[in-house]
């Protein structure tokens, strides 16, 4: 007797996608490797930088832990874009994660109060954060890979069959 569960998953981020999943392995649903990082000198506004990524990859990188950070900071050593995004005075992962980590510079963000900013990391200063307009043209990294940890997802529909 095998379970199948097919199930259609709408991501927070407005991702959807359908999973089939056998009952043994529904705790595996978002195991696997981390997330692979992707650092293009190509410049763009923080919204073009995230159709691209979206378009080839996950999305624009999260930063969800300061060994994430490292990482990313081993790509470049310049400022660029990642996932995280000002919106009605509230930072916000742009795949719809929970903001916990932060590494901002001393006395950023500054511009919080406008909501056309975005974050920019400063990687020749230890990966620190800083906010700028999401208008100015900028390298970016992407990432592909599992969903991050508190990524958010609502359960939209359940088929169980039995064969």
């Amino acid at each position: 007797l095998m379970f199948l569960f097919s199930t259609l998953l709408l991501f927070s981020s407005a991702i959807q996608i359908n999973l089939q999943v056998f009952l043994f392995d529904c705790y595996g649903l978002f195991s696997g490797t981390n997330p692979t990082f992707y650092y293009s000198s190509t410049k763009r506004s923080w919204t073009e930088a995230q159709s691209f990524c979206r378009e080839h990859y996950r999305d624009l990188a999260g930063v969800r832990h300061l060994s994430d950070n490292k990482v990313i900071q081993g790509l470049v050593q310049r400022r660029a874009w990642i996932g995280l995004y000002n919106n009605a005075g509230q930072w916000k992962w742009a795949d719809g994660s929970k903001f916990l980590f932060t590494h901002w510079k001393s006395g950023k963000p500054d511009k919080s109060t406008d909501t056309s900013v975005c974050a920019v990391a400063y990687f020749q200063e230890s990966g620190s954060w800083e906010d700028e307009y999401c208008d100015i043209k900028r390298a970016f990294i992407c990432y592909e890979g599992k969903p991050p940890a508190g990524f958010s997802f609502t359960l939209v529909e359940m088929i169980s069959m039995f064969k």
